[in-house]
């Protein structure tokens, strides 16, 4: 097998096969699904229409590929139609993520939640020692849990405005530069 990855020529790589079937009777079946041309073509470099470079840079193994399994037999198992679906959810959830920020699975670990997080967290342990005070300090923590998640928005929106400020005056330096250009050019 090793000789099929290394081979340098269709040619060899097609000897290598004969011979195999020669020798062994019982491997026709296994020759005959290496001999197909998308087979061979992901073992084989020389057999493969990807240039060379790319060749070298992508994995030798299949593990980039295999949490499409997971993801579709979440679902269940041997559902044929429904990875199409699948699929455009998936898109759907990145498209979403990248363009609002928003996770759609309910796990995000963004700044502010992993804040709201640690803050809902000393809560609790705060009410799992002081079980016996009043429902009005309770509603005073979680009031108070409010304000913080609100404060902590608005320094994400806040920081999210001054990158985008940032981005505009540097375009706008851009533009100055190239109309003085002009202008030093007539």
């Amino acid at each position: 097998m090793l000789a099929l990855l290394t081979a340098k020529s269709e040619n060899e790589i097609n000897e290598l096969f004969d011979k195999i079937e020669k020798s062994k009777k019982w491997q026709v079946n296994w020759v005959s699904f290496y001999r197909q041309k998308w087979v061979i073509a992901s073992l084989n470099k020389c057999m493969s229409q990807i240039d060379k470079e790319t060749w070298i840079l992508l994995p030798s193994n299949t593990n980039v590929a295999e949490p499409a399994h997971a993801l579709s037999n979440r679902r269940g198992k041997n559902l044929k139609l429904i990875g199409h679906k699948l699929d455009q959810e998936k898109f759907i959830a990145i498209n979403i993520h990248q363009k609002y920020n928003v996770s759609s699975h309910g796990q995000d670990k963004g700044l502010v939640s992993r804040n709201v997080l640690s803050i809902k967290r000393k809560v609790i342990t705060v009410d799992s020692e002081t079980s016996s005070e009043n429902d009005d300090k309770k509603s005073q923590t979680i009031n108070t849990l409010e304000y913080q998640e609100r404060q902590l928005v608005l320094k994400e929106h806040a920081l999210a405005l001054r990158e985008c400020e940032a981005k505009i005056h540097s375009i706008e330096l851009v533009n100055l530069e190239k109309e003085q250009k002009l202008k030093s050019a007539n």
